[in-house]
């Protein structure tokens, strides 16, 4: 069995223990040393407070003039906490102290290293015009014998900044500088996302030859990288550039492509679709009904990451062919809810009973409803021997299922015949109530030539069910 465990207890404890036997900067130490010990265990609000304490101590003790180096680093302790945290605006407005502290310092590498990581954090939380400020600051700092790698972080992130704030030219011109010296540095990962981001900005501007340019390296790189996900955002981008160029049967294969590899590959990061042609969608028949609306059109999706932590991912908006039946190639996936068996009575089951049917018969009255409001249609809502004998036995008998076919149909034979149809008691009783209002009995000839009229209606809706079951259960 090792020691090691025990060890670091004990350690960890005689550093708690000297905190009330130190004063001053060598408090600031023990405390910065127990700081480390949390951070390394995960417990980022902990070292914080340890931090921000070893932080002040060493203000009231001179500073920045007697505790510079020691400033430096428990305020990089303080910053990553705050990353830690998901305290980002925190996080970006600690690094530009940890900047000016470097530029006391005269570390003209960390004052680089911390305006970049102060700039990432203002890019991460919206802040583009401070990002962009921060990475040029970064930039403008380099020495001019820096590695073109180097250079070319900064003028990619600048560029992603001036993006943001739709300063596209600017963008632009610091993309391609960026890519130039990301091929100096012999770095096809770079120069790839560097293509990625001018097809981008080029398909925002309208400028089709270009995009479709740079959209096919980026494509060609996703080939040879064999990345399903990459070639999926490549293919619609390409997809965008040739519906610049005019190229429709290009842009239709790539966005069907496109829309294949994001919805069905497994290790798809794009996988909520959160808005069609810029209105929400929440549930799955929200997103039906808006595909019926554009069935036989040309939609946009908004798709979002379904586990992403960056506040700033920008959705995807991807342009999808819809077919005339309102689909554009998947199905909700089915999820299994856990089920438990209720077993009554004969006192409880009673009330339980009467509870369903009168459930059963609002349900049916709402569905007469939305029949007649053209909310569903007709064909899929009727159902006559054929649809009632599926329903019943299925692939198989079940006794519970009979039953309740049985009560449904009783109940529904029930609510038919109250109809205020003639040749059924609601005609009936409607005629009755006539005549208690009028005071006299309705005419022979009108109640034969009503019966008529009802028993045609009945034959009817008979001959329209008969018929609806054979083509959707026979002839299909």
């Amino acid at each position: 069995m090792s020691a090691e465990p025990n060890n670091g207890k004990a350690q960890e404890q005689e550093l708690w223990d000297r905190i009330s036997t130190t004063e001053g900067a060598e408090r600031a130490e023990v405390l910065d040393e127990l700081s480390h010990i949390l951070y390394n265990r995960d417990s980022y609000s902990e070292c914080l407070q340890l931090v921000e304490t070893s932080i002040e101590i060493y203000f009231k003790n001179g500073g920045p003039d007697c505790y510079l180096r020691e400033l430096i680093h428990v305020y990089e302790g303080k910053a990553f906490c705050l990353r830690n945290l998901k305290r980002l605006q925190e996080a970006a407005e600690t690094f530009e102290e940890i900047a000016k502290l470097h530029q006391l310092n005269d570390d003209q590498d960390g004052y680089i290293r911390a305006r970049r990581a102060a700039a990432c954090d203002w890019y991460e939380v919206e802040e583009w015009q401070k990002s962009l400020e921060g990475h040029t600051a970064a930039k403008d700092a380099l020495n001019p014998e820096a590695t073109p790698f180097s250079m070319g972080i900064d003028l990619l992130n600048i560029g992603m900044a001036h993006a943001k704030l739709e300063n596209h030219e600017a963008a632009i011109v610091s993309y391609l500088s960026a890519r130039s010296l990301f091929k100096e540095a012999k770095n096809p990962e770079h120069v790839n996302w560097c293509d990625n981001y001018l097809a981008q900005v080029f398909i925002t501007t309208n400028n089709g030859p270009e995009a479709k340019f740079h959209a096919q390296h980026y494509f060609n790189y996703s080939k040879v990288a064999e990345d399903l996900d990459m070639e999926a955002y490549a293919r619609y981008r390409l997809g965008s550039a040739y519906l610049l160029c005019h190229e429709y049967e290009e842009a239709e294969m790539h966005f069907t492509r496109s829309l294949e590899l994001i919805t069905l590959c497994e290790s798809k990061d794009w996988d909520s679709i959160v808005a069609i042609n810029g209105l929400p969608v929440r549930f799955f028949d929200e997103l039906q009904k808006a595909l019926k609306a554009s069935a036989g059109q040309t939609c946009t999706l908004t798709l979002v990451r379904k586990s992403s932590s960056k506040a700033s991912e920008t959705p995807l908006l991807l342009a999808v062919p819809v077919s005339e039946q309102g689909t554009i190639g998947f199905v909700s996936a089915p999820e299994t809810l856990p089920s438990e068996s209720l077993r009554y009575t004969w006192a409880k089951a009673l009330p339980a009973g009467y509870a369903l049917g009168v459930k059963t018969i609002r349900d049916n009255i709402a569905g007469f409803g939305m029949i007649f409001r053209g909310e569903v249609p007709v064909e899929k809502s009727l159902g006559g021997p054929i649809a009632i004998a599926k329903k019943m036995y299925g692939g198989r008998w079940d006794w519970q299922r009979f039953w309740m076919t049985t009560a449904l149909l009783s109940m529904i034979l029930a609510f038919m015949n109250l109809l205020p149809i003639p040749a059924l008691d609601g005609g009936h009783v409607v005629f009755l109530l006539v005549e208690m209002v009028t005071g006299k009995p309705l005419s022979e000839r009108f109640l034969m030539a009503a019966q008529y009229v009802g028993m045609v209606l009945l034959i009817l809706l008979m001959v329209f069910a008969f018929g609806n079951d054979l083509l959707q259960h026979v002839f299909r």
